[in-house]
């Protein structure tokens, strides 16, 4: 019998497939892992969304609640900002 007889060949190819199933195997071990990490980053993601928005409407409920509890509030503002002189910010406490 020679070298590439149909066993010898039938061998190979069996071979060939268990290194083709294992590297498969591998790979989809790899891409369910890297799914679990990206599933993890996305609900961290619309975690950190939700909070953002939560603050948001919680600022935009003060503000309404300052500007009812203070109807001159906003005029005010403006009248203490027209009448400030503007001073540069150093950075460095002043002596």
């Amino acid at each position: 019998m020679g070298l590439f007889d149909g066993r010898g060949m039938l061998y190979c190819r069996l071979a060939a497939s268990s290194n083709s199933d294992a590297v498969v195997l591998t790979l989809q071990e790899q891409l369910h892992e890297k799914e679990l990490r990206l599933t993890d980053v996305q609900l961290e993601a619309l975690s950190s969304a939700h909070q953002l928005q939560q603050m948001q409407d919680t600022i935009n409920r003060m503000k309404v609640g300052i500007m009812l509890l203070h109807p001159h509030a906003r005029t005010d503002k403006c009248n203490y900002l027209k009448t400030t002189p503007l001073t540069p910010y150093t950075g460095l406490a002043q002596a």
